[in-house]
């Protein structure tokens, strides 16, 4: 008996010391000390016919302690392993938290006390975010209103490019309508050379008529002369016959006289028709002269008021170009990615302006073709009068046509105005839409990290409670296994004085000790609801 009571208490002991047994050993022990206490049974039993033996009523009080002590040390044993089940799972919940913390990134942190610093950290680090959220809203917020202004700003510039476009359009309507006019003269003055062509040709055949009649009147003349010098061989002939032939000198004398007053009369004749043919170049001359001057007058007029009219475009377009650039500077340094389209329209502007110079100097070369053209109509006739009045009503029906020309393209302005407000109003929905984005985008982020940083805190907030209820339970089962160690000293100690004493008093002995007993039940009872309650709530909390 002493045997197996050293045995079971050297087993009970060895288990309390040694906290690191595996649970295999723990359930060998346990099939051993069931073992032996079923052979104490079966003592026990076989022994109970010898109802007036002490030491058996001892052993059998001893027995029932033994059996509450084992029933309460392995209730504390499926506690502890029950408990060391859980303690295992904190630790891989743990050794889960570290390596998620490790792949997010914080490979430095090794124990809680770091992660609470890198939570403060991120705690100050959301708070300097939100700082700068607050920041980057009233920078958002001026942003916005600076956008509004620089809208704004921009509608009015454009809106003031789109006036200069219609001037722009309408001057180059004009200087096209110009350069119709311009060919339009030229194929006048093609037709006018044609017919001073014409007129030249007949003042050419009018001058051969009249070189013809000199070469005739001088042809006449010789005749003349030849018969003056016949006359007067004659005459010599005569006077040497003066004496012979009287009569015949009478009759060459008539006839002499008669022809000198056909030929007298003849060079009048001659005379009057060419006096009146140079009177009809003189007023020809004349006329042309005044057409000429006339033509010249026109040609001053259109080329003054085109040079009028090209500086007066040049000089508004150069103040529009020099008012655009001054506004586009000042706009420029602070939205140059906005202002390139402008930039770009400006540049084409100027090469516009450029092509226009160049026009204008084409058109002005072809103004000095046309003086050199007219300068070759210095010779034309009064039927030049005639195609200005044609020239004048065509003049009148291109006024009219640039008239409806000009109605068609105040229209097309203003369907050009409207699709220049749809595509504002698409371009402010747009820039509203990418606001709205960017304000939700960002906004979602920030929620999403609070989200983060609530749940984190939480999670730290229940690992620290799990961690506080697993110390208190560690302490509390430390304390009441040292009082059990301390009560179990106490049974060997009582043990040992009944070696020694025997027989001396069982009666008092078998009370004392079923007081003892009892008191020990009912502390150990209350202990294990205490400690029952406590692990239930901690497991409650742990699983919430």
């Amino acid at each position: 008996m002493n045997s197996i009571a050293n045995s079971l208490f050297d087993s009970a002991s060895g288990l309390d010391d040694d906290t690191s047994v595996s649970d295999l050993q723990v359930s060998h022990l346990q099939d051993e000390i069931l073992q032996q206490s079923k052979g104490i049974e079966q003592f026990i039993r076989s022994t109970t016919k010898d109802e007036d033996n002490a030491p058996l009523s001892v052993l059998k009080s001893l027995f029932t302690l033994f059996k509450s002590e084992l029933s309460v040390n392995l209730t504390l044993r499926k506690v502890l392993v029950e408990e060391r089940k859980k303690a295992g799972l904190s630790n891989s919940r743990i050794q889960t938290l570290f390596h998620t913390l490790h792949r997010e990134g914080f490979k430095d942190i090794k124990n809680f006390d770091e992660i609470v610093t890198v939570i403060k950290q991120q705690t100050a680090e959301i708070n300097i975010l939100m700082k700068n959220l607050k920041i980057f809203k009233k920078a958002l917020r001026e942003e916005r209103h600076k956008n509004k202004h620089f809208a704004f700003h921009l509608s009015e510039l454009e809106d003031e490019i789109s006036v200069k476009q219609m001037n722009e359009e309408e001057n180059s309507k004009k200087l096209s309508l110009f350069n119709e006019k311009v060919k339009k003269a030229n194929n006048e003055i093609a037709t006018l050379n044609h017919e001073i062509i014409i007129k030249r040709n007949k003042i050419i055949e009018l001058e051969q008529t009249i070189h013809e009649l000199e070469q005739t009147i001088h042809e006449r003349e010789k005749n003349i002369n030849e018969r003056e010098m016949t006359i007067h061989d004659l005459e010599m002939k005569v006077q040497e016959q003066l004496n012979h032939q009287k009569d015949i000198q009478n009759q060459y004398s008539q006839e002499i006289s008669k022809i000198k007053t056909k030929s007298d009369d003849n060079k009048m004749i001659y005379f009057t028709q060419i006096t009146s043919l140079q009177k009809e170049l003189e007023s020809l001359k004349s006329q042309l002269n005044q057409q000429q001057k006339h033509h010249e007058q026109e040609i001053t007029d259109l080329h003054s008021q085109y040079f009028t009219d090209v500086e007066l475009i040049k000089n508004e377009l150069n103040e529009k170009i020099k008012s655009l650039q001054f506004e586009k500077e000042e706009i420029g340094n602070n939205r140059k990615d906005e202002l390139e389209n402008h930039q770009r329209y400006n540049e084409t502007m100027r090469q516009t302006l450029s092509e226009k110079d160049n026009l204008s100097l084409s058109q002005s070369k072809e103004i000095m073709r046309l003086k050199a053209k007219i300068a070759e109509l210095e010779k034309s006739d009064a039927d030049s009068s005639l195609n200005n009045l044609t020239l004048q009503k065509k003049i009148k029906k291109l006024n009219k046509k640039i008239k409806v020309l000009q109605i068609k393209i105040k229209d097309s302005c203003i369907d050009h105005d409207n699709e220049i407000d749809q595509l504002k109003i698409a371009c402010q929905k747009q820039i509203t839409r990418n606001e709205n984005s960017l304000n939700s985008s960002f906004q979602s982020k920030v929620n999403q990290l609070e989200v983060t940083i609530r749940e984190l805190r939480t999670k730290n907030e229940e690992q620290k409670s799990e961690i506080g209820n697993l110390r208190e339970l560690v302490r509390k089962l430390s304390f009441n296994l040292q009082q059990e160690e301390a009560d179990n000293a106490r049974l060997q100690a009582t043990l040992h004085m009944k070696k020694y004493v025997e027989h001396s008093s069982p009666i008092s002995l078998q009370i004392n000790t079923k007081k003892r007993s009892r008191s020990k039940r009912g502390c150990n009872e209350r202990k294990f609801e205490e400690i029952s309650s406590e692990f239930t709530s901690s497991s409650l909390s742990g699983n919430e």
